[in-house]
C-alpha cells in the first residue's frame, strides 16, 4: 500500500475522530436531550426518509464506497428490526437488480471499471460451478466482493431472477445484524451513538482502501472451501 493512498484515509480518519471528540465534549448533544428531540425531528421528515433510505441503500451497490454499515443501522434505528431489514433489502435488491442490468448491457469492459479481472473471473468460476446459488456464497464469505457479484452477474447467461434471491439470502445476516444495532441504539447515549458512528465510518474506510488484500484473503477461503 502506497503513502499517497493511505494519506486520504489517516485524514479523513482524524477529521471523524476530531468531529466526534467535539460532538461529545461540546455540549451540543446536551441540548438534544435524549433521543427524543430527535424523534420529533424525524417525525417531521415522515416517509421522505423511508424514500432516502430506499435509494440510499440502492445506490450503494452501484457505488461501494458509500458506507452501506450506516444506511443499515439508520433504518434499523427508523423502524425497527423487522421493517429496517424489509426496507434495507429491498433497497439491496433494487440495486442488484440495476448492476446486473447494466452489465448485461455495457458488458465486461464496463465491470472491468469497477473490479479486476481477476476478481471477476473468480465469481464467474464460482457461478459457472454453482449455477445461480455460487453468488449466495459470494454473498455470505466476508471480504468478498458481494456489490461486484451482483455486475458479474449480468455477464453470465443465468437469469436474472435466478441469481437476485441467492444474493439477497446471503446477504440477509449482514443486513440483520445492522438493522438490529440500528434499532437497539436507541437504549444507548447520543455520545455513544457518535462515538459507534465514527467507528463505523473509520473501519468502512479501512476495509475499502485495503480491499484488494482483503478480497485476496475471500479468494483463499474459497480455495480451502473447494469452491474455485
Amino acid at each position: 500500500m502506497k503513502k499517497r493512498e493511505l494519506l486520504p484515509l489517516v485524514l479523513g480518519a482524524s477529521l471523524l475522530i476530531l468531529a466526534a471528540i467535539w460532538l461529545t465534549s461540546s455540549g451540543v448533544l446536551d441540548r438534544l436531550g435524549d433521543w427524543q428531540a430527535l424523534n420529533i425531528l424525524l417525525s417531521k421528515i415522515g416517509n421522505w426518509s423511508l424514500l432516502f433510505l430506499l435509494a440510499a441503500q440502492a445506490v450503494q451497490v452501484l457505488i461501494p464506497i458509500i458506507p452501506s454499515q450506516l444506511l443499515g443501522m439508520a433504518s434499523g434505528f427508523l423502524y425497527g428490526v423487522f421493517w429496517g431489514t424489509v426496507l434495507s433489502g429491498a433497497g439491496v435488491a433494487i440495486g442488484s437488480l440495476v448492476a446486473t442490468s447494466l452489465a448485461r448491457h455495457y458488458g465486461r469492459p464496463y465491470v472491468e471499471r469497477h473490479a479486476t479481472p481477476e476478481t471477476i473471473d473468480r465469481i464467474d468460476a464460482v457461478s459457472r460451478r454453482f449455477g445461480s446459488w455460487g453468488f449466495f456464497f459470494v454473498a455470505l464469505i466476508p471480504f468478498l466482493p458481494t456489490d461486484i457479484g451482483c455486475f458479474v452477474a449480468g455477464l453470465t447467461s443465468l437469469r436474472t431472477r435466478s441469481v437476485i434471491l441467492p444474493i439477497m439470502l446471503g446477504r440477509l445476516p449482514g443486513v440483520l445484524a445492522l438493522n438490529y444495532l440500528g434499532a437497539t441504539s436507541k437504549e444507548i447515549s447520543l455520545e455513544t451513538m457518535v462515538i459507534i458512528t465514527t467507528f463505523t465510518l473509520v473501519v468502512a474506510g479501512i476495509l475499502w482502501v485495503f480491499r484488494q488484500p482483503l478480497e485476496a484473503m475471500g479468494h483463499r477461503l474459497l480455495n480451502k472451501l473447494g469452491i474455485h
